[in-house]
Parts: C-alpha cells; structure tokens; sequence
C-alpha cells in the first residue's frame, strides 16, 4: 500500500513538472528533461533506498522453510 503511494507521488510530481513547464511557460524540451529525470530519479530512489525501508517498517511477514 505504502508503495502505490510512492509511485502516486512520483507520478504526480513528474505530471506537475511535465504541465507546469510544458503548458504555463511553453518550454517544452525542459519541461520532457524535468519530467524524466523526475521518475529517474524516483525509480532509482525507490530501488536503491526506499524498498528496503519500506519492506523494514511496513512489510508484511515471510517464512522460510530449509529442508533438513
């Protein structure tokens, strides 16, 4: 659940660079670059450092079982 409001925000901020830029000041090319290095960003962000906090505070539980 935690994660699915990650990418929401991710999303969401990425949206409001891509039409901020791209719509208000007509800059297209930098509202595109903005707009990818936003989820870039994020993804990176995501894999390297937030899943692993995420999974610590808010994950749910996983069994191993280790035949004899």
């Amino acid at each position: 659940m935690i994660t699915y409001l990650y990418w929401a925000l991710v999303f969401a901020l990425a949206l409001l660079a891509l039409f901020t830029l791209g719509l208000k000041l007509k800059q297209w090319k930098l509202s595109i670059i903005f707009f990818a290095s936003v989820i870039i960003i994020g993804s990176l962000a995501y894999f390297f450092h937030f899943q692993q906090v995420f999974v610590k505070h808010w994950g749910g539980v996983m069994t191993l079982s280790i035949p004899d």
